[in-house]
């Protein structure tokens, strides 16, 4: 099987070759007057495809010849012996003839090359990649003699040399590797292709290796002849594997890519800086800010229903304003947190138990004497995803949280129940809705930032608008009962946000949001209104 693909390939390419093959002219030898003659006639012969007659008056002007400069017409002559054995695809004469002038000196640009074609034809396969390499150093068809050189390491099995080679293409001229650079890159994807099998996770390893390097050669040129043997291997791929490589059990598509790292810059405008994190904090005055957010996520799969996606997320938030209250909101946060599904099917649709823990650690600027520890957390969370609307997926939640804080009085634990739900309108309009129940309490029994919080939004997608960004429109109202704190009673907040989106690049994406919220409190000093004017640009890696 091995040999059949060797000759096949040869015979393919070579073919292919002698149509893009530059005519070699005759060196110039200081030669009589006749045997200048007989050079020119071998040239005109050989060009013309008469390689019998060319061979012919090669021999005779071998035997014949007496003049000055022999060895170096004997080294010329066999050059071209060697070139025309290889037409007539004489091998055996041909090795031996270019042997022959490399050891009289002749070295002309393409000899390591042609000679490399005889011993590649003969299956001396590590000769022939030996000169092949010398040809592609030498700067002759450089692209075409690394090609050899990777499909003849794959052949023999070094895969790890057949790789480096066909990389060594990328970096040519565009000139120089187009003829082979999609062949080149498919080749690579049938090498790993190879590995599938041994890998403990075929899952990952056949999409981020195999697919994505079909892919990349798809992007060379989609039309060609080569591509639509490429498309019907990926077919032929996803067919033999049943698609369990790529999809669920329950048919739900694994997390693609695998590795998946983002990084957000905001800045903005915010009229009224408070402090979440503070049971009894209060609006503070206006602040332009910086956020910085930085998430990594790492999905791995156990069979075909078990899902683990490890994450990690920072962020850092400054506020301009040099007042004491609204510095000391400046913070760093760091968040691991393990995401886990198993996958099943309810009413034979796709559905999914929910898993998750989080912890957090947050540091303030607290007094202004530097960063500090502020508070912990580590939140539990079980949930269950399913289809059973035809509109999109609802996903019910149970939150348990635990907090840690430097002040003994703001620790506590919150316990929450969820109901998210998306509705798939039709023509690009999507709405999301959540509903959230929430009881905080704190430390101390009777506490009077004790809280039960109701809160719903919706938020509203919008088809893109003139092709350039996504409008969303959302609306969010919070109903928080502080029942231990008859000054305070029931607070209502209302809030109202406009965000378009515009995805500048397949890794770039930017946001401008508008968000006014408006807090109504039985204590004066607890109503407030807030406007947030900002911008951010996420970058994928």
């Amino acid at each position: 099987m091995v040999k059949f693909k060797i000759v096949f390939f040869w015979v393919f390419f070579f073919v292919s070759l002698l149509s893009h093959s530059i005519a070699v002219e005759p060196e110039k030898v200081e030669l009589s007057e006749s045997g200048q003659k007989s050079l020119a006639e071998i040239y005109t012969r050989y060009k013309s495809g008469s390689y019998d007659g060319a061979l012919n008056l090669i021999k005779k002007l071998e035997k014949e010849y007496k003049g000055k400069n022999k060895e170096k017409l004997e080294g010329l002559l066999n050059y071209w012996k060697g070139i025309i054995y290889n037409r007539l695809q004489y091998f055996e004469e041909s090795k031996t003839s270019f042997k022959k002038a490399l050891s009289l000196g002749h070295k002309p640009n393409d000899i390591y090359y042609e000679f490399a074609q005889s011993l590649y034809a003969l299956d001396e396969l590590k000769k022939s990649r030996h000169l092949f390499m010398k040809s592609a150093l030498n700067g002759y068809r450089p692209a075409i003699s690394l090609y050899y050189v990777a499909f003849i390491s794959q052949t023999i099995g070094d895969y790890r040399l057949a790789v480096k080679a066909y990389r060594r293409i990328e970096k040519l001229k565009d000139e120089e590797k187009a003829s082979v650079l999609q062949a080149s890159r498919m080749q690579v994807a049938d090498i790993y292709l190879t590995a599938v099998d041994k890998q403990k996770n075929q899952v990952e390893f056949l999409q981020e290796r195999v697919l994505s390097e079909f892919e990349n050669a798809l992007l060379f040129d989609p039309d060609s002849i080569l591509a639509k043997d490429i498309r019907r291997k990926v077919l032929k791929l996803k067919d033999k594997y049943g698609l369990i490589l790529l999809k669920l059990r329950n048919g739900r598509p694994t997390v693609f890519p695998r590795r998946f790292i983002k990084l957000t810059q905001e800045f903005g405008q915010d009229t009224n800086a408070i402090s979440t994190g503070d049971p009894t904090s209060t609006a503070l005055g206006s602040t332009m800010y910086s956020y910085t957010d930085f998430y990594v996520r790492r999905a791995y799969y156990s069979g075909n229903s078990v899902s683990l996606s490890p994450e990690l997320k920072a962020n850092f938030t400054y506020y301009t304003n040099s007042a004491t209250d609204i510095r000391e909101l400046n913070n760093y946060t760091y968040t691991p947190a393990l995401r886990t599904t198993q996958e099943h099917t309810l009413f034979g649709k796709p559905a999914s138990f929910l898993i998750d823990y989080e912890f957090n650690r947050t540091e303030t600027n607290i007094d202004n004497n530097g960063y500090t520890f502020n508070s912990d957390s580590s939140t539990y969370m079980f949930g269950h995803r399913s289809n059973f609307m035809k509109y999109g997926e609802s996903i019910f939640r149970y939150k348990f949280k635990d907090l840690t804080s430097y002040l003994n009085s703001s620790t506590n634990s919150t316990r929450t129940y969820s109901y998210e739900q998306v509705w798939n309108l039709g023509d690009g309009y999507i709405l999301l809705s959540f509903l959230t129940y929430a009881k905080t309490r704190y430390t101390t029994e009777g506490n009077a930032s004790d809280v039960n919080t109701l809160t719903s939004r919706m938020d509203f997608i919008l088809p893109r608008v003139f092709n350039y960004a996504t409008p969303t429109l959302s609306y969010t109202y919070t109903s928080a009962d502080y029942f231990n704190n008859t000054d305070r009673g029931n607070e209502t907040t209302h809030g109202l946000g406009l965000k378009f989106t515009r995805v500048i690049s397949k890794k770039r994406r930017a946001n401008l949001a508008l968000d006014y919220s408006s807090v109504d409190s039985a204590t004066a000093t607890y109503t407030y209104d807030k406007t947030k004017l900002s911008f951010n640009m996420e970058f994928l890696f």
